[in-house]
């Protein structure tokens, strides 16, 4: 009987060892994720009227059990194809023991070069605020149509589900914040953003940087 759970404790132990090193070094050189930038772009698409892309996307691993995907290239467009959000490389990883606690836990992220573009049209609104507050206006046309629908239970309850950010990091950032209608221009530059998010009970920020009023620059000279 002791030999018989001897090899068996061996035979686990192989299972659990063979899975972690597929885990390390199979899992991110199988699967393709580049062959579902199309889906991705659609999903993108349905839900927001945005324009997303990206190149090299890939699935990065680590020894803790940390899971995540990394990116070059990536840009969100209006559908005039002005950039909203542009950035050199990004990567992203959430800790997998962490699940068995309900908890998201993004143990890893990083934007080099992030570089974000908010116009101001008509001199009143921002053009993104435009696009959020019609996604709003039709999604509450939309739960009006089904607020006597019956909500199924859900196995687990989403409230339950925590959210944790540590260490959001923006590398050599830039905000560029443009009126359409008197061509003033005011951008933010720095070299380091850190965001700390923690559940909706706490969350911190941390930057050293730069605002360059470009109407009061035009002003002095």
């Amino acid at each position: 009987m002791k030999q018989f759970f001897k090899i068996f404790g061996i035979l686990i132990g192989l299972v659990i060892l063979i899975a972690y090193l597929a885990f390390l070094f199979v899992l991110p050189n199988v699967i393709d994720l580049n062959k579902y930038k199309p889906m991705v772009q659609s999903l993108v698409k349905e839900q927001i009227p945005l324009n997303v892309d990206f190149k090299n996307l890939k699935i990065t691993t680590t020894p803790m059990l940390s899971i995540g995907v990394k990116a070059e290239d990536i840009s969100v467009k209006f559908e005039d194809n002005t950039t909203l959000f542009s950035a050199d490389k990004a990567k992203f990883r959430i800790a997998l023991p962490s699940l068995l606690l309900l908890t998201v836990k993004v143990s890893k992220s990083e934007i080099d070069n992030p570089h974000l573009n908010f116009t101001i049209v008509d001199g009143k609104q921002f053009k993104i605020l435009k696009i959020v507050e019609k996604m709003l206006q039709e999604q509450d046309i939309a739960d009006k149509e089904t607020a006597e629908e019956k909500v199924e239970d859900y196995h687990i309850n989403p409230a339950l589900i925590k959210i944790v950010v540590p260490n959001l990091q923006f590398n050599n950032y830039d905000v560029l914040i443009t009126d359409l209608k008197t061509s003033h221009k005011l951008q933010l530059k720095g070299e380091n953003l850190s965001l700390g998010y923690f559940n909706g009970k706490t969350a911190r920020i941390k930057t050293n940087a730069e605002l360059d009023d470009q109407e009061k620059k035009m002003g002095k000279t």
